[in-house]
């Protein structure tokens, strides 16, 4: 099963499609299927962070044994928590928090 990682705040963020042809960190809009997350937050703009992986499975790198044997995926994986701690960090400037919830 993939991590899914929901990201709120309190003023619409900048979003990104998921890229196939350029795989990478993208933040979207809520599908239909994700709305019922909503409830785990108190703030109303929430969107959902991908990794390389299109889910959030590649920001979890190191801790799978396939970096292990695919330098590459772990080039990426280190490029997607980079990109996702500057969208955060972005994001900050313009509030005094976010809230995060992975499952």
């Amino acid at each position: 099963m993939c991590w899914m990682i929901y990201l709120a705040s309190d003023s619409p963020l900048p979003t990104s499609a998921w890229d196939e042809a350029r795989r990478g960190f993208h933040a979207t809009e809520l599908s239909d299927h994700d709305q019922p997350v909503r409830r785990q937050f108190s703030k109303p703009f929430v969107y959902l962070m991908g990794s390389y992986q299109g889910c959030g499975c590649g920001f979890q790198y190191g801790e799978s044994e396939e970096y292990h044997d695919d330098p590459e995926a772990l080039a990426a994986a280190v490029v997607s928590r980079r990109d996702l701690a500057g969208y955060m960090t972005e994001a900050l400037r313009h509030q005094s928090e976010l809230e995060m919830y992975v499952c």
